[in-house]
């Protein structure tokens, strides 16, 4: 075993913290957007729209098939660059058309010549057929989108990923919204821009892989017949992909049913607020899959537990102030966007909570995934399945949104937990080190007088927030040598 981090690995994981970091203050100007949005559609609208682009996200997951993931593993699996761009091609016509495929079922589906689901139908009023229209055509630009941005990971290209995702679709979208909503096109003021924002995407991502892979698109494959190895690396995927999309979308299909599309509303904007954690760790979660990848099949190195341990570190690094801070001023900050948000503050720090709690093994489905044991994520996410089904219908007709929060948190720490135990199964060692977490925790220890000020002392507004503020500065201070001394070389693990 090595005596210290493996080089290579250890400055890619760095180098993706930095771009962490610079990813997380490019997503500025998204927020504005997004709350500018909530304020100026709420009433109802933003209920709508969120509630819709649950469906359409579901139908993408559909589409694309695992292949988000295959098209990063058979990079290093292929014996050069031409290769690669054969079978990615052919894997994004594939998912192209599959996705026009699946936008006109739903057409047809709204319109009343098939079974209506929920609310997806011409009959709620919700939608026009500008409306609808927009929002499915959007769905093969989202799925190609996809692809060919997770190619970038593979050429290490992280920040044009970055502007992409954080700062020009979310302005294409969100900042003709903010305009429509002051002029007679409001009715429409969401669909429109998703559908702009989705096309402007596309066209960038391919302009930009081009550019990165310098091969001719005239090489583009004509046929849309994915490659054998592809599929069998994906499929496994797939199904458990689609399970978990719809898994993650239950509460809010459940609450527009049983609370009303207001509740939707509300409850979007809180798990959007969490979902911030969320993102933060899905951004490693790809550069953790091409560490892990670069090892045999099959095979749990040392070099794996590092990077599983390391990455584990820089993402709770960031995360652990969101707890306190959701706890001391959650219902406040959802309040300033409009007074009907405030009441989201309890459901706020609970999914936060849960978001972190998941953060603890959420990397081990990357690593049985990089091993090539892809059926332990297919168990890991049966789990959350079936028990975010249970428990959303167990606890969201009784609590509303808090026991959509907890569902959902609760069943995402299950799924944690499975993915873990079965790379402890495998590797036959434990994957925790103590070294890696025993920073976190002494760190935040340092929130524990603002949190116990509220509980026991309550204080003016303008010293709670000093509290926190100087809790933060501890936590980062106390954070950044330890990441320091992990850099440095250590003795071997045990």
């Amino acid at each position: 075993m090595p005596s210290h981090p493996p080089s290579s690995s250890w400055e890619f994981l760095n180098k993706g913290s930095r771009y962490l970091l610079l990813d997380n203050i490019s997503k500025g100007l998204e927020p504005v957007f997004v709350l500018l949005c909530a304020r100026l559609y709420a009433g109802g609208e933003w209920g709508f729209f969120k509630y819709y682009e649950s469906i359409i996200l579901l139908l993408m997951r559909i589409a694309v098939v695992g292949l988000d993931r295959g098209v990063v593993w058979i990079f290093t699996k292929r014996g050069g660059e031409a290769g690669f761009f054969r079978a990615f091609s052919r894997a994004v016509n594939f998912v192209f058309l599959f996705s026009i495929v699946l936008a006109l079922l739903a057409a047809a589906q709204w319109a009343g010549w098939l079974p209506a689901i929920g609310k997806f139908n011409r009959h709620s009023g919700a939608l026009s057929w500008l409306d609808v229209s927009c929002y499915l055509a959007a769905l093969p630009m989202q799925a190609a989108t996809l692809l060919f941005l997770q190619t970038f990971i593979n050429k290490q290209a992280l920040v044009p990923v970055m502007i992409l995702r954080n700062v020009i679709t979310p302005m294409a979208i969100f900042g003709p919204a903010v305009a429509l909503a002051f002029t007679p096109l409001k009715a429409n003021g969401l669909a429109l821009p998703y559908l702009f924002g989705s096309c402007l995407a596309l066209l960038l991502a391919v302009l930009w892989f081009f550019r990165l892979f310098q091969i001719p698109w005239r090489s583009w494959a004509h046929s849309a017949w994915i490659p054998r190895d592809l599929l069998r690396f994906s499929l496994p995927l797939a199904g458990t992909d689609v399970l978990m999309s719809f898994a993650y979308r239950l509460d809010i299909l459940l609450l527009a049913k049983y609370s009303g599309i207001h509740t939707v509303e509300i409850y979007s904007l809180v798990v959007w607020a969490s979902n911030t954690l969320r993102g933060i760790r899905q951004s490693f979660d790809t550069l953790l899959l091409s560490v892990f990848s670069h090892e045999k099949a099959g095979v749990f190195s040392d070099m794996q537990r590092q990077a599983f341990n390391y990455g584990s570190f820089l993402v709770l690094s960031i995360q652990i102030p969101f707890l306190p801070l959701s706890y001391l001023f959650g219902g406040q900050l959802l309040g300033l966007v409009a007074p009907q948000y405030a009441t989201g503050g309890r459901v706020l720090v609970i999914a936060v909570a849960c978001n972190l709690g998941l953060t603890l093994a959420a990397f081990s489905g990357q690593l049985v995934i990089g091993m090539g044991r892809t059926w332990v994520t297919m168990v890991s996410q049966g789990v959350y399945f079936a028990t975010g089904l249970g428990l959303n219908l167990l606890m969201v007709p009784r609590w509303g949104m808090s026991g959509a929060a907890w569902a959902t948190g609760i069943a995402g720490l299950l799924t944690g937990l499975v993915s873990y135990t079965g790379i402890a199964l495998l590797g036959k060692t434990p994957l925790f080190q103590a070294r890696f977490f025993q920073p976190l925790a002494l760190g935040s220890l340092a929130f524990l007088p603002s949190v116990l000020a509220r509980i026991l002392l309550p204080l003016p507004l303008a010293l709670e927030i000093g509290l926190f503020a100087a809790g933060t500065a501890v936590f980062v201070w106390v954070t950044r040598r330890a990441k320091k001394a992990l850099n440095k070389p250590h003795p071997p693990s045990n």
